[in-house]
């Protein structure tokens, strides 16, 4: 005996759900930097942080300076610094409403101002003379009040509005200028590849200046059948001119 079947319907009866939670990320919290305060100052730091997941965060401390708290809500730190000078490794953490947290590590510098600029002696760079503006052009960490060479061993300066033509006709003058925002003493001065192309030197006189409109005579119609010219200068040469 044979069976046929014209139809097959299956009806499900019952369904099976799985629920996947969201994973819950920690917190992210943004380094606010090593802290430079004058003894005894008031204080107002803000803590950044923000939650993946959009929970609430809450702060905690370890390490703030004596007169220092943080708000558990805002993560503002506010207060008055301690006179007692020293440095203070902080730790600020930020917890969620589920328990995840993440921790912020940074220094809190309590100092003086020695020479009363505005600037605390921890971050200034001339600790014994007033520099507010704290410039240090040589970028060795001592501020040009106080560096006995502020523009380096050696500054070099190139001219801005070379290359020069001479004209053929006529007795043409013909000036190029070094200028520089540089300040201070010059102690030692070297001018290098004033060089150029002429078919013949002796038509050519060369004048070196300042600005105290000074100035001394380089050469003078010399070298009288020598094509072109590449001189190189310095005032502590064994040679005048």
């Amino acid at each position: 005996m044979h069976a046929h079947w014209n139809k097959f319907q299956l009806v499900p009866r019952d369904w099976t759900f799985e629920s996947v939670n969201n994973i819950n990320l920690p917190p992210h919290v943004l380094n606010p930097g090593d802290q430079h305060s004058l003894a005894g100052s008031s204080a107002n730091l803000g803590i950044s942080a923000s939650d993946p997941n959009g929970q609430t965060l809450t702060f905690s401390q370890q390490g703030l300076p004596a007169g220092l708290a943080i708000d558990a809500n805002s993560g503002m730190i506010n207060g008055t610094l301690p006179t007692a000078l020293g440095t203070h490794a902080v730790t600020v953490t930020a917890t969620d409403t589920e328990g995840s947290s993440t921790d912020t590590l940074f220094n809190w510098f309590v100092s003086d101002d020695n020479d009363q600029d505005g600037v605390v002696t921890s971050i200034d760079n001339c600790v014994a003379i007033a520099n507010a503006r704290q410039i240090d052009t040589d970028g060795d960490s001592v501020g040009n009040s106080c560096d006995a060479t502020p523009y380096g061993g050696c500054e070099s300066i190139a001219s801005a509005d070379v290359p020069k033509t001479i004209s053929s006709s006529g007795t043409p003058v013909v000036q190029s200028t070094l200028s520089t925002s540089l300040q201070g003493t010059v102690s030692n001065i070297d001018v290098t590849n004033l060089s150029g192309t002429h078919s013949y030197m002796g038509d050519l006189a060369f004048t070196l200046g300042n600005p105290a409109l000074s100035s001394v005579q380089i050469f003078t119609e010399d070298c009288q059948g020598d094509d072109d010219f590449d001189l190189n200068l310095n005032d502590d040469a064994d040679t005048a001119i």
